[in-house]
């Protein structure tokens, strides 16, 4: 018997876990920045803190691609403006009239 995994089932895209590791990679050098710095090892702190900002903007990048690529964001498909709903606060869609 073999599980058939779907969309609604698994909605992780496996490049957009890869991309929640390096953010993880990355969130995990900002401490080692920081306690690098705070035994006064600079290089060591830099090093830790390019590495901590590259990983997390890599990561997020990938993951934020991922999830417009997918459809996952309402913001990225514009499915309520599409289907003519105000938009929040109550205004109503560019190019129609209240």
């Amino acid at each position: 018997m073999s599980i058939r995994r779907t969309h609604t089932d698994n909605p992780q895209h496996p490049a957009a876990i890869v991309g929640f590791a390096i953010f993880l990679i990355g969130f995990g050098a900002a401490p080692l920045a920081l306690t690098a710095l705070a035994f006064g090892s600079g290089t060591a702190a830099l090093v830790a803190a390019i590495v901590a900002v590259i990983g997390m903007a890599i990561g997020i990048g990938i993951v934020s691609a991922m999830t417009r690529r997918l459809q996952h964001s309402r913001a990225a498909t514009g499915c309520d403006v599409e289907r003519g709903a105000a938009l929040p606060g109550g205004l109503p869609p560019p190019g129609r009239l209240a």
